[in-house]
């Protein structure tokens, strides 16, 4: 089996340096994702994924959009693979930091949710899908592709995350009977 992760394009609020976790919440990619997302499908070209898991958000959508046009394959919805609820909807992400600082691993912003429980929800979803299909891209968000990529490469949780994901990044794993390697 083998696991490719990558974070949406770069988005209206990426640009803006605002917090979402709104399905609902008017968040769109801008031309620059749009470029980036057309890249992930030409870098893909030759490791066609046999299924692609968004998450709630459009711009998961929208990003798994664009790389599945040169594929076809089928693309399934899993809130597991959300954004980080940061209890600051609109707000600036300098907010969100500033309250989490202290213990970025478990604190709980009102509103919100701590980095453990995105973790728990995450890995839960990567125990659902293992050895279940041949090729999978997961299309998802900033701390949740930080939570898979260090699960993989064996990162404890603060490691992770002092990790950097950007805007469509692409990373790959493929599992060698006994674990997920980078590839």
């Amino acid at each position: 089996m083998e696991i490719i992760v990558t974070r949406h394009g770069h988005t209206t609020w990426n640009a803006l340096q605002l917090c979402t976790s709104d399905p609902v919440a008017p968040v769109f990619l801008t031309d620059k994702g749009v470029l980036q997302a057309k890249e992930v499908a030409s870098t893909l070209i030759d490791c066609r994924p046999r299924v692609i898991f968004i998450s709630d958000l459009y711009r998961t959508r929208q990003t798994a959009e664009i790389i599945n046009s040169s594929f076809q394959s089928p693309l399934f919805e899993d809130v597991r693979i959300s954004d980080h609820k940061t209890g600051h909807e609109g707000r600036p992400v300098s907010e969100f930091l500033k309250v989490i600082s202290h213990d970025p691993l478990s604190t709980i912003p009102d509103g919100g949710e701590s980095y453990y429980d995105v973790k728990k929800r995450v890995l839960n979803f990567i125990d659902d899908i293992h050895l279940k299909y041949e090729r999978v891209l997961i299309v998802t968000h900033f701390i949740p592709a930080l939570i898979i990529q260090g699960h993989f490469l064996g990162l404890d949780d603060n490691e992770i995350i002092r990790g950097k994901f950007d805007n469509c990044q692409v990373v790959k794993f493929r599992f060698d009977g006994s674990r997920y390697l980078p590839f």
